[in-house]
């Protein structure tokens, strides 16, 4: 009981120090930028999706990630209690233990969450529980295949944080969710350039944009993939029932063949 409970506090100490190089990262020049990005996608892939409710795994410091949705109620669930979400309801909690009703959420937000938690599949499982019929996740990720996963993997041998994450490509995301059954609607990438420090060189560099998401698309740095939740439908099973036809009987038929040999004899 003691290793289990020692195992626990070491996994969410992990996650939280994960998550706070994280936000520390994307408050950076090469944070500014890659949040340049994402941040337009994401709020046209929101302002699509509807319902009444938003959830929101993991916090991003002061960004606020939810602003281009339009659903009303929209919560923000983390490990840690912070002060930077103003405006949103906050729930601390193990983001792989929901405290969250059955089939009660309507679109799931997931910022690098999945990439920087021992326990991906056990969120991604929860992410299905508390999803409604046709309810969507949306997954913010780093692309191991890319000029930035090469980055975050030097980094991540280096022992920079938070390159100490599992990087998950697009492919992989899709048929995690694509076993539950979800069909995947949008997958976009972004952010072709190399991950310099000069942010001068970086504007010059602009071009690359557009060539990649003309020429390799699949090999952005970071991408926002969409997948809908598929209702289950039990296939109707049909009675094994005898089938049993109105035929005439063999008398009736052989006498009505003998009336009409008669009425032709006359």
């Amino acid at each position: 009981m003691f290793d289990a409970i020692s195992k626990l506090k070491r996994k969410e100490k992990n996650y939280n120090a994960l998550r706070h190089a994280l936000v520390r990262w994307s408050r950076g020049r090469s944070g500014q930028q890659f949040l340049a990005l994402s941040q337009p996608r994401l709020e046209e892939v929101l302002s699509n999706l509807f319902g009444y409710y938003l959830l929101q795994i993991g916090s991003f410091g002061s960004t606020d990630l939810m602003y281009g949705s339009r659903i009303k109620h929209r919560i923000i669930l983390d490990s840690e209690q912070t002060s930077e979400c103003r405006g949103y309801q906050m729930l601390p909690c193990e983001v792989d233990q929901l405290p969250i009703a059955t089939d009660s959420i309507d679109v799931v937000l997931l910022p690098h969450t999945l990439e920087i938690h021992e326990n991906a599949h056990q969120i991604v499982r929860e992410i299905d529980r508390v999803l409604v019929p046709e309810g969507h996740v949306v997954v913010m990720g780093f692309n191991p295949y890319s000029l930035w996963g090469g980055s975050m993997w030097l980094r991540k041998v280096i022992g920079q944080l938070p390159w100490h994450g599992r990087f998950l490509s697009p492919r992989r995301v899709s048929d995690w969710f694509e076993l539950l059954g979800y069909d995947v609607e949008r997958m976009d990438s972004y952010f072709y350039r190399p991950p310099l420090r000069y942010p001068k060189l970086m504007d010059r560099m602009m071009f690359m944009e557009s060539w990649g998401a003309r020429y390799w698309p699949i090999l952005g740095g970071g991408y926002i993939l969409v997948a809908k939740k598929q209702v289950s439908t039990p296939t109707p099973i049909r009675p094994n029932w005898p089938l049993r036809r109105r035929l005439p009987a063999v008398g009736v038929a052989q006498s009505t063949m003998q009336r009409d040999v008669l009425s032709e004899k006359d």
